[in-house]
């Protein structure tokens, strides 16, 4: 029947979404940031900002690490984030650029 809630994702615009376990999403955008979002609740679980360093183009669940989402960018910048660790210094982030020279 139509839109249940409606949830702000940053100030800039939404341009990648992907499920990551039964009731969450992750989502990004141009402010460089990653949201997880529970569903059912209707929460924000985790905001991590600044992933990469240009806007988010793909966001992928990992099939292996539940807890993990690969984010893309538009420079095809690849980066693994761990979303549940609670500060960003302490993040599991793992980053690949490839360059076209």
């Amino acid at each position: 029947k139509g839109c249940q809630a409606r949830i702000n994702v940053g100030d800039g615009t939404l341009l990648a979404l992907a499920t990551v376990g039964n009731s969450e999403i992750a989502v990004g955008g141009t402010d460089r940031s990653l949201f997880v979002f529970d569903v059912r609740k209707r929460t924000q679980l985790h905001r991590i900002p600044g992933i990469v360093k240009y806007e988010i183009t793909a966001v992928c669940a990992s099939r292996v690490n539940t807890k993990a989402v690969y984010v893309t960018s538009l420079d095809h910048e690849i980066a693994m984030i761990d979303y549940t660790r609670k500060s960003a210094s302490h993040l599991a982030r793992h980053s690949l650029r490839g360059e076209n020279r």
